[in-house]
């Protein structure tokens, strides 16, 4: 896992390691049939998590995924962010 940390260290972002789906369905599977736009297999799975006490952190957390999405030719789920 590697951590993106504010200036005195505090964590705002973590990003899992990624992982190699290779099975077809294998997303579907995970996340349910609404996944538009899924790349078929291979493609790599990356979570990213942000400490929902920090304000702002799932917003940050949010722009890092689709950041690394565009970069990458990917998707992230869920599509639009939660309320």
């Amino acid at each position: 896992m590697v951590q993106l940390c504010d200036d005195q260290g505090r964590p705002l972002v973590s990003i899992e390691v990624p992982v190699l789906v290779r099975v077809p369905g294998e997303v579907e599977r995970l996340l349910g049939d609404r996944v538009p736009g899924v790349p078929a297999p291979p493609l790599w799975w990356v979570e990213t998590r942000a400490p929902s006490a920090r304000e702002g952190a799932e917003r940050l957390g949010r722009r890092f995924a689709e950041a690394l999405a565009a970069r990458c030719h990917g998707v992230v789920w869920p599509p639009e962010a939660e309320p």
